[in-house]
């Protein structure tokens, strides 16, 4: 939780298909209800981090236990001036 809360914004905003959070309890309690509903599931890194002014898209794959991708996207982070992330939208596809 510690680590969490020094890279996150205690304002965070974080949308996507199946939700959309505000404050950086709604996120910690989403990702862990994350792990107990989708035991399992790895999300990890596709392909390089782009960037721009406090903007950066990421691709991530999600994968079960057999290493089988179950969904795929790009997030869109956004940082605020204090370095820490501001907002996430994340869209699968």
């Amino acid at each position: 939780e510690q680590a969490f809360r020094r890279v996150v914004s205690p304002a965070i905003r974080f949308q996507d298909r199946y939700s959309l959070l505000q404050g950086i309890d709604d996120l910690m309690a989403h990702t862990t209800a994350s792990m107990r509903f989708m035991p399992g599931i790895g999300l990890a890194r596709t392909g390089a981090v782009t960037q721009c002014h406090g903007t950066v898209l990421s691709d991530w794959s999600a994968t079960n236990k057999d290493a089988k991708e179950v969904m795929a996207g790009t997030s869109v982070f956004t940082f605020g001036p204090d370095g820490k992330i501001a907002a996430i939208t994340s869209l699968s596809r």
